[in-house]
């Protein structure tokens, strides 16, 4: 890994650390049933959408291809 990408990495990581710890600020993120990685890859790809509405449109598309509540939904 080059010297670009791993500064990159570490940027990036400290960026979603700082935001969950202010999050955690306002929240009980102790109380909601996600675990420490799962948060972590939440705001990893909250952070990934909001910088690139490609990206976003694509996974929402896989989403809404999977359809896990049935193939018809109930009103």
């Amino acid at each position: 890994m080059s010297r670009k990408a791993e500064a990159h990495k570490i940027y990036e990581e400290r960026v979603v650390n700082d935001s969950l710890a202010r999050l955690a600020e306002r929240l009980d993120l102790k109380g909601l049933p996600f675990s420490d990685e799962e948060l972590k890859s939440l705001a990893k790809r909250h952070r990934e959408s909001f910088r690139n509405p490609e990206k976003r449109g694509e996974r929402l598309a896989r989403y809404k291809a999977v359809k896990p509540w049935g193939s018809t939904p109930t009103a």
